[in-house]
């Protein structure tokens, strides 16, 4: 009767400290989901630890469906976290999951997936840098509207229908080119990179010059 006094005492004692796998909720939805040209903010909570510490806990990302740490991941501080994902390619779809990981494992929270935002349709205001000849600095400001097949519309609003151009616009990534004129009488090209909601490059012009630019 001592010795299966003593087997139940410890097996329940064993029942009472074993650790399980995390639990964590997602809670960026459709309606809540923070995103720019390049970034996705993606929000979790372990609601519990299993019973052992933490030991990681943030956001598994990828391009395809069911994305693991073993793919891309933020690591977060917090069990009630925030992950600002950046440096994705405008217009496209990625899959997220936060996850948590204690001794016992892994645990994966809900997928969603959500698109980083597309400049098709959209119009921007170029702030556009300069330098003459003689070795004045001078700049402008100018619009450029991407249209979704590709094409492009150049316009300075400070000369209302004196330098109205149609080009060709397009997207590597987050790099961009923008052809302004596509007869060739006016030869700029804006090359550069888009990050957030901004973008910036340079074109030639007596040398390399520099622009920026803000959606509409």
């Amino acid at each position: 009767m001592v010795f299966t006094l003593v087997f139940i005492t410890y097996s329940c004692s064993d029942d009472d400290d074993e650790i399980v796998i995390p639990t964590i909720e997602s809670n960026t939805t459709s309606a809540n989901v923070v995103k720019t040209y390049t970034s996705i903010a993606i929000s979790g909570n372990v609601t519990d630890n299993g019973g052992e510490t933490i030991s990681a806990r943030g956001v598994a990302w990828a391009t395809t469906p069911n994305p693991t740490v073993s793919d891309n991941k933020t690591e977060e501080l917090s069990n009630n976290f925030t992950s600002e994902i950046t440096d994705l390619s405008p217009n496209t779809q990625y899959y997220f999951r936060v996850y948590a990981t204690n001794s016992a494992g892994t645990v994966y929270g809900t997928e969603r997936s959500f698109s980083t935002l597309s400049l098709a349709g959209t119009t921007w205001v170029y702030s556009i840098n300069a330098v003459t000849s003689s070795g004045n600095p001078t700049g402008w400001i100018a619009e450029i509207t991407f249209n979704a097949d590709g094409t492009s519309f150049y316009t300075e609003p400070d000369s209302p229908g004196v330098f109205d151009y149609n080009g060709t616009w397009d997207l590597n990534g987050s790099n961009i080119s923008v052809v302004v004129d596509i007869t060739g009488s006016w030869f700029p090209v804006f090359n550069g990179t888009i990050s957030g909601n901004n973008m910036s490059g340079t074109w030639e012009f007596n040398g390399s010059q520099t622009w920026t630019a803000i959606p509409k």
